[in-house]
């Protein structure tokens, strides 16, 4: 049973064709969602990316590209984490659109899993929007500082504008 999708939109200070390097390449995963990646950015390439939790214990996740339009329009789609209910795939799409200042708008659509009463699902959708406003933090700054790498902590006064 399929669940509720999340939707986060976020004004960042960068070009599309910026802001789309950023969000399907190797070197530009890793300087706002990740800690290290591995990007074949074409439809069908692999993606692969780690995080190392505060106990330096490492969580990954991969997937493969299901479309990509330059500089507009990118799907992935995650190979189910190991405790991802039911057979349902998890699928980000990312569109990215001019802004009028120079700049670009970037929506997420995220798919969460079905099969939870009410209140857990209403929890993990505040968790999952809340998520995606951090790495949308994150990727503004990025792109503020000519994508040098810096994380939202390194620079907590940086912010995007992010609804």
């Amino acid at each position: 049973m399929a669940g509720p999708r999340v939707f986060v939109r976020c004004a960042v200070p960068a070009p599309a064709e910026r802001v789309f390097a950023l969000l399907t390449r190797a070197d530009g995963l890793s300087q706002w969602f990740c800690d290290e990646a591995s990007s074949d950015d074409q439809a069908g390439g692999e993606v692969r990316v780690l995080w190392n939790d505060p106990d330096g214990e490492p969580l990954s996740r991969s997937g493969a590209w299901q479309r990509l339009e330059p500089p507009h329009v990118a799907t992935l789609v995650w190979d189910g984490p190991p405790n991802w209910p039911g057979d349902e795939a998890d699928v980000l799409e990312f569109a990215i659109a001019p802004s009028e200042d120079g700049g670009s708008v970037v929506t997420v659509s995220s798919g969460l899993p079905g099969g939870f009463d009410r209140l857990a699902e209403a929890t993990l959708v505040d968790a999952t929007e809340a998520s995606w406003r951090q790495c949308f933090a994150d990727l503004a700054l990025a792109l503020a500082h000519g994508g040098a790498g810096q994380t939202h902590e390194d620079d907590p006064g940086a912010t995007g504008d992010v609804a």
